[in-house]
């Protein structure tokens, strides 16, 4: 992204810039979302800018193991690797739950769709079309089984929102760049192949 003098790359750093910068210049998006609040000594504004960073820097390593869930090469390590995947889910519901007493709503920030869900979301989006095809996941009944019901809530709330509808890669998309970037086994019972 060349905006000004400013040259930005990588996707999340290029959101949290235009999000920053560009967006209506305060963050704000459609139907008065605010994907990055600005700090203008607002205490409401910089606890969401916190929060936010504070998801971010959990669903960052969630979505490396995520990677190594993929990159399991027989069930052994899958199982360790869907273990670990678990536990960062659940360290973000965490989060969920936390913040659930200062914001009511589907998304981190409560009804303002944020920076978070921006990153999130193909991500997310991946979790529900992947984890089934290639390791035999069910992945909505494995986060009920684990309580994850504040997680899962905003999970489904973030493939729902329209623009994320709109921008939704096609599975085939998903299953042939995890095919050719990450999967090298497929775990008996998965209906993937290779």
């Amino acid at each position: 992204l060349e905006h000004g003098d400013n040259l930005v790359i990588e996707s999340d750093i290029v959101a949290k810039y235009i999000a920053q910068n560009i967006v209506g210049g305060g963050g704000e998006a459609a139907a008065g979302d605010f994907l990055y609040p600005q700090d203008n000594g607002d205490d409401n504004d910089d606890n969401a800018f916190i929060l936010i960073d504070e998801f971010l820097a959990q669903w960052y390593p969630t979505t490396d193991i995520y990677y190594d869930l993929l990159r399991a090469r027989s069930l052994k390590e899958s199982k360790r690797r869907q273990k670990d995947f678990m536990d960062a889910l659940m360290s973000l519901e965490q989060i969920f739950t936390h913040e659930q007493q200062h914001h009511q709503g589907n998304f981190l920030l409560g009804d303002k769709f944020s920076l978070a869900e921006c990153i999130s979301a193909p991500w997310v989006q991946r979790f529900y079309v992947t984890l089934p095809y290639f390791r035999n996941i069910d992945f909505p009944q494995e986060m009920e089984s684990m309580g994850l019901e504040r997680l899962s809530r905003w999970m489904q709330a973030v493939c729902d929102r329209p623009s994320v509808v709109t921008s939704k890669c096609p599975e085939e998309e998903m299953i042939a760049a995890a095919k050719r970037y990450y999967v090298s086994y497929i775990t008996p019972g998965a209906p993937g192949y290779l």
